[in-house]
């Protein structure tokens, strides 16, 4: 076993040492024994509270380095020691940085809950990024691109579903509107939600078709089944 030299000072039941509550009533503990007499008792007790802990520490040093504890004055191998003796850890009490919380996870999983219920953390906290089930998608997920002029784009859903809008007016014989998608749409178009903007009261019908994967496709008739001409319209298309 290693040694250890620092000895607690006074420590016996029945010791001569001033009791705590006249201690802390004592002036001295502020400014220190100066002139006159000081009671064997009361410097007892001041050699006692120092001595006390600097063993405890010195034993600490020991049983978790096996290293000797010698009071030679050499504070450095001390310094030394006593660092070692708190990375060295072993009742693994302690977190280290350098570890990065490995000890919590070398813990197993319920300890792991249970810091994890310490810090308040929600259940994002076990989720890794991604778009499958039982991810977090970032913001990079939804993206399908720049917006184009005009007003045309899109975006991604967790789902997997893409929703892309746009407009512009139709042309001007057969009142037929086509643009094409920000990106086609990998595998079906589902839906196109045509939309006519006219003056309130005027007559438009607008019919899309979902045949095509890469473009919207829009045609405006009047009330009487005649193309519209530069009409403007736009399109909300959903699709994977």
């Amino acid at each position: 076993m290693a040694n250890n030299n620092f000895k607690a000072f006074g420590i016996s039941n029945g010791a001569n040492v001033t009791n705590q509550a006249d201690y802390e009533a004592l002036a001295a503990l502020l400014s220190g024994f100066t002139a006159g007499k000081a009671s064997s008792a009361q410097v007892n007790k001041a050699l006692r509270q120092g001595t006390v802990m600097a063993s405890v520490l010195a034993q600490f040093i020991a049983n978790t380095t096996t290293l000797d504890v010698l009071d030679n004055g050499d504070t450095a191998t001390l310094l030394t020691n006593l660092l070692a003796a708190l990375k060295t850890n072993g009742a693994g009490s302690f977190l280290q940085i350098t570890n990065n919380l490995s000890e919590i996870a070398a813990a197993g999983s319920a300890a792991q809950a249970a810091a994890q219920a310490a810090l308040a953390l929600g259940n994002a906290a076990l989720r890794t990024v991604g778009t499958s089930t039982g991810r977090i998608p970032d913001m990079s997920s939804f993206l399908l691109g720049s917006m184009a002029a005009g007003g045309q784009g899109g975006f991604k859903t967790p789902t997997g579903h893409i929703v892309q809008y746009g407009g512009g007016t139709t042309g001007a014989v057969s009142g037929g509107f086509t643009q094409n998608y920000t990106v086609p749409f990998p595998t079906q178009t589902l839906h196109i939600v045509p939309v006519v903007y006219a003056t309130l009261g005027v007559a438009r019908i607008a019919t899309a078709s979902t045949s095509s994967r890469t473009s919207a496709n829009i045609n405006v008739v009047d009330i009487n089944g005649n193309g519209v001409a530069g009409q403007a319209v736009g399109y909300i298309s959903i699709g994977y």
